[in-house]
């Protein structure tokens, strides 16, 4: 059986007044874009860290990263709380560098 949940992709495709009520943002695993791949857990391709959170909206991503004393400590602290240094960036929807205000729905 199939269970093609008819309201729920109405609102996520934004075919709904209530869509509106969604967030913006969307978590991501692991992105490949502009010949890069950003992975959680990996080393991040544009910085001295590793990636801790991929956030995609409607026209760019925003990339977390984490500088930690040992690459084992992300096992402990996948989000970064307690590592050395926190970053992040905003790149565009082709892997480009961007101003992270100009990001669509990000606070």
């Amino acid at each position: 059986m199939d269970n093609f949940n008819l309201k729920k992709y109405l609102v996520e495709n934004k075919i709904t007044r209530n869509s509106q009520m969604l967030k913006e943002e969307e978590a991501m695993a692991e992105l490949t874009v502009g010949g890069k791949t950003y992975e959680l857990g990996s080393d991040d391709p544009n910085d001295d860290g590793t990636v801790v959170k991929i956030e995609k909206y409607p026209n760019g991503y925003f990339i977390t990263g984490a500088v930690y004393d040992s690459p084992e400590q992300y096992v402990e602290d996948p989000e970064g709380k307690d590592a050395k240094e926190a970053y992040g960036y905003a790149i565009d929807l082709d892997g480009n560098d961007m101003d992270e205000d100009d990001l669509e729905g990000r606070d």
